[in-house]
Order: C-alpha cells, then sequence, then structure tokens
C-alpha cells in the first residue's frame, strides 16, 4: 500500500511538471466585426471585403465597408482610440463605391467615391467639425485612387485622366500641383510609363513604385524605380532594378511602398535566386530585413509593407508551417508577432485567426503607428475551429502586456 501511495504521488508531480502550459492569447483588442448573423460596432449582414485598416498614432482607426449590414451600401467607418466606432459617411450617389480611407493622426479622413467608369471626386472628413466636403472635383477625370492626408491638411492622390494617363496630385487648401505624370518627360529628361500607389508622410514627402517608357510601355521588361519626391516636387531615387541599370541588386519591385515621419522607405524587391525580399532605406543606408528562406519565413505574401518613424516594418508572410503570418522587422532582423491559428479575444468567446487551408486568415494590408501598435484585418474561428465568428478588426499591441497580466 505504501509503494502505491508513493507512485501515485510520483504520478501527480509527473503530470504536473509536464502538463502544458495554457496556449497564450495575442495582445490584441477587437475594433469591429462582421458576419451575416451579427456583429460588433457593425450590424448583422456587414461585409469588409478586403479592407485595408488605417491607423494613427492616437489609436485612432478607419476603415471602408462594402455593404453595411441593412442598408446594401458602402461606408467609411472611423473609431477614436478607445471610443465607439461608427459610419462617418454613406455615398451620395446610390450604388456608389468608396476607397480605403487616409487618416492623418488629427482623426481627419480622405476617400474617394466612385463607381465603375464614374468619379465623384475625392472627399474629406474633418474629424472636429464631424464634418464632409469634396476636396478634389471630378472634372473630366475618369477616376481618383490611393487618397491620403497628412496633418497639415495635404491630400495626395494618384489621378487617371479622361485620356487614360495617371498622374501624382498635391492639393492643400486652394493650392493643386502635378507631381509626376504618365507620357509627359519631367525635368530630368524622364518619361514615365506607369505609375503605382503613392504614400505621403507629415513632412509632405511622396514615395511610390515607377516605370518608365513612353505611353503604352508597361510590360515587366520596362526599366522600374522606387522614388521619393520632395515638397517641392523634386525627387530623389531610392532604387532601380535590372532594367535600368544591369548591376543593381534588385530584380523587380512589389507594387506598393511604405513611408515614415523620419523619411524611411520601405519596399519589397525580388533578388537573386527569385526570392523576395523587405527592404528598408533610411538613417543613410538601405538594408535587407528579411529575405524568404531565412528563419521561418518561407514567402513575402503580396501585400504593402509599412513602416513607422522609428523603422520598425510590418508586412506579411508565410511560415515554413504553412501559416500565414504578421512580422515585424528593423535592422537587426524580423520576428512573427501573430499567425494563423493564434488565440484573440472576441466580443463572443475567446477565438482563433482564421487557420483553415481555404484561407490565408489576414485579410488586406497592415497598419502601424509609432508606438508599434499594428492594425489588421482577419477572418475568426471558434476556439475549437468549427464556427466561423466573421471578419474581425483588430488592434494589436507589440510591447508584452505588464507582469500579472
Amino acid at each position: 500500500m505504501y509503494a502505491i501511495k508513493i507512485l501515485s504521488i510520483f504520478a501527480l508531480l509527473s503530470s504536473s511538471l509536464f502538463a502544458q502550459e495554457p496556449t497564450p492569447v495575442l495582445n490584441a483588442t477587437l475594433v469591429a466585426r462582421a458576419n451575416q448573423a451579427d456583429g460588433f460596432q457593425l450590424p448583422a449582414g456587414s461585409i469588409l471585403g478586403i479592407a485595408d485598416v488605417k491607423l494613427n498614432n492616437r489609436g485612432d482607426i478607419a476603415f471602408d465597408v462594402d455593404v453595411l449590414g441593412g442598408s446594401e451600401q458602402a461606408a467609411v467607418w472611423f473609431a477614436p482610440n478607445g471610443g465607439e466606432g461608427k459610419v462617418v459617411f454613406r455615398p451620395t450617389v446610390d450604388g456608389r463605391l468608396l476607397s480605403d480611407p487616409g487618416l492623418n493622426n488629427r482623426g481627419d479622413l480622405v476617400f474617394s467615391q466612385f463607381d465603375f467608369g464614374v468619379t465623384d471626386g475625392v472627399f474629406k472628413y474633418d474629424a472636429n467639425a464631424r464634418a464632409t466636403e469634396l476636396v478634389i472635383r471630378p472634372d473630366r477625370n475618369q477616376g481618383f485612387s490611393f487618397p491620403a492626408i497628412n496633418d497639415i491638411g495635404t491630400v495626395v492622390t494618384r489621378i487617371v485622366d479622361e485620356a487614360g494617363d495617371r498622374s501624382f496630385r498635391v492639393v492643400n487648401g486652394g493650392q493643386s500641383k502635378i507631381i509626376a505624370k504618365e507620357g509627359v518627360k519631367d525635368a530630368q529628361g524622364i518619361t514615365l510609363s506607369y505609375l503605382f500607389r503613392p504614400v505621403l508622410n507629415n513632412q509632405g514627402f511622396v514615395a511610390a513604385k515607377v516605370r518608365r517608357g513612353e505611353r503604352g510601355q508597361v510590360d515587366e521588361t520596362q526599366p522600374d524605380g522606387i522614388r521619393l519626391w520632395k515638397p517641392d516636387g523634386s525627387y530623389e531615387v531610392v532604387a532601380v532594378d535590372i532594367h535600368a541599370q544591369p548591376s543593381s541588386l534588385f530584380f523587380s519591385f512589389g507594387n506598393s511602398v511604405g513611408i515614415s515621419d523620419a523619411k524611411h522607405v520601405v519596399f519589397t524587391a525580388t533578388v537573386s535566386g527569385d526570392k523576395q525580399a523587405i527592404f528598408l532605406f533610411g538613417e543613410g543606408k538601405i538594408k535587407a530585413l528579411a529575405i524568404e528562406g531565412q528563419g521561418d519565413l518561407e514567402a513575402i505574401e503580396a501585400f504593402a509593407p509599412v513602416v513607422n518613424s522609428k523603422g520598425i516594418v510590418a508586412f506579411r508572410g508565410r511560415l515554413k508551417s504553412g501559416k500565414s503570418a504578421i512580422l515585424t522587422a528593423d535592422w537587426n532582423g524580423f520576428k512573427v508577432v501573430a499567425k494563423q491559428g493564434d488565440l484573440i479575444t472576441s466580443d463572443l468567446e475567446t477565438a482563433k485567426i482564421y487557420d483553415r487551408v481555404d484561407n490565408q486568415g489576414f485579410v488586406g494590408g497592415l497598419a502601424i503607428n509609432d508606438s508599434g501598435s499594428i492594425a489588421f484585418h482577419a477572418g475568426i474561428l471558434s476556439k475549437d475551429g468549427e464556427r466561423f465568428l466573421g471578419q474581425g478588426i483588430y488592434l494589436l499591441s507589440t510591447t508584452p502586456p505588464p507582469a500579472g497580466r
């Protein structure tokens, strides 16, 4: 009997010592959830589509809603830091669509309203006045895309004019200027055949990928580069590919770049071995922060990387386990901060980031602020994986919570 008691005690101690630690829950806050049958800060039946979430340094969050439940309309949604989220704009014309909004640190928003082949211009929502106004009229243009706004009210957008040519327009109050246009020689005698997505910082600098060539010369063999425009309209070339300079390290570039208020520019490039890498330009240098095949990183996913003023980059990737993930990087390397299957809070129950094989889990692009917080959009499931709980908009803190939490 004594021996049996000793063995029982040993078994109990062993089970305690070797028991698995509880799976940690991401330090992320649910901002909104869309689902067919219910929702959180959104009406039931809302659909987010592939909304890119926007985040500022105050912690305000904004995104566009493809279909607002019960209305069959698009909408722009905004929540001040820690406050209740709400719809701040619906289309002024039934059936119109809305672009992803741009967001500044004052809480002001810009977005375009359009339908296929039709545009109504670019609108600005003033967070203090809680009013919306038209800031760029449609005139005879075909469309406006990627609108962004900074803290002094400067707006940048890509325009497609009536001839089909793209240009970057910068607007501030009554002042308006074109800093780049397809098919027109610039001050350095260079003609561009295609302009990609522009991004804007608070100093008025604009960064984008561009393709060189005459009108219509848009195939992948044309020379590509990453440019950084100054507020006066002049620019510097951050990087070029092998079609522009045969000795270049870069075989090609991703279509979208990121910019910080410290004038960092982050971009994705293909390098030797047909590997993609995340590169950061700034502080007098340019360096690869993450390359496919390094560590747990299998592949970089085709969404724009983002960077804050401290040089911290956030990007989407796929791990060698096959799971999609959000990663952060700086001059010293990269790490995973969230991945498919991670447990996460919701308004209903402890959930997990969608990890079925039919979906990447994460949706659209990311946003990062100067505190290192990251806003993202992901599908979520019940903890057991049996029930779909909808599409969630989350704010992830990359700083560990205090002890005891």
